[in-house]
């Protein structure tokens, strides 16, 4: 219940999260390079948000008027640039889609595996958490919403979606087909990191009085905190939300 509450409040950042996951991921930070990315990550997470087809430039538009308006992009000679200043913006809003990226990632991961070449709808589930949980004890995943079955179904049909993983109807079951090698592409091409030191990181949260360490175990509470007073110091942009 608290992970869907939190995800409610993710839709009023989507555009503008997306964008700045796009700028860590991209080649470069040349406005073409980065849209691409954008794109990208919106077909990976068609599933999470709602988008409408074929408006990719006008959510990327929106996602970086939002950051212009609150000072953490510039645009340059068809680049984009974060400002230093306000670099906790870009932060918060990489680490509101991490649950999510990393999600996708542990699932892409585990059907890269040969045991997970060919399997049945109905063991899908129970063979990738058993999987993933082995991944959180060994102490490679950051959060135990990797466990959740909602994402991890979301994170096949992107994969059927983008042709990574064919579907089919087999003795009466739904049987999918990994092919291993577009899905190691789009795994490669998520990239998924934070790309920010655990002192920058505790930095940014800093001004908003939130020690990141807190944020894996406190859950709820802390993004409850974290997007109350980031809403707070940007209520220009994002006006007044009630949470």
């Amino acid at each position: 219940m608290c992970a869907s509450y939190r995800n409610q409040a993710v839709h009023v950042f989507s555009r503008p999260a997306l964008v700045a996951v796009a700028m860590t991921t991209a080649p470069s930070y040349r406005k073409d390079d980065v849209f691409s990315r954008f794109c990208f990550l919106q077909d990976v997470l068609a599933n999470e948000f709602v988008f409408m087809p074929g408006h990719a430039a006008q959510d990327f538009d929106e996602g970086c008027s939002g950051l212009l308006r609150c000072g953490a992009l510039s645009i340059y000679d068809g680049g984009l640039r974060v400002i230093e200043e306000e670099q906790d913006i870009i932060v918060f809003l990489r680490s509101v889609l991490e649950p999510f990226i990393e999600t996708y990632q542990m699932v892409f991961r585990v059907l890269c595996e040969e045991t997970f070449q060919t399997f049945t709808e109905k063991r899908f589930v129970p063979d990738v958490r058993a999987a993933i949980m082995k991944i959180i004890l060994s102490g490679d995943a950051r959060s135990y919403e990797c466990l959740s079955s909602d994402t991890q179904k979301n994170a096949l049909s992107a994969l059927v979606r983008m042709r990574a993983a064919s579907k089919s109807r087999v003795a009466e079951q739904t049987e999918y087909r990994m092919n291993r090698c577009a899905v190691r592409r789009i795994c490669d091409t998520l990239g998924w990191t934070l790309q920010v030191k655990s002192s920058t990181l505790n930095e940014s949260l800093g001004s908003l009085n939130l020690d990141v360490h807190t944020l894996p175990y406190t859950g709820f509470t802390a993004w409850h905190l974290l997007l109350k007073r980031f809403l707070a110091r940007h209520a220009r942009i994002f006006g007044e939300i009630s949470l």
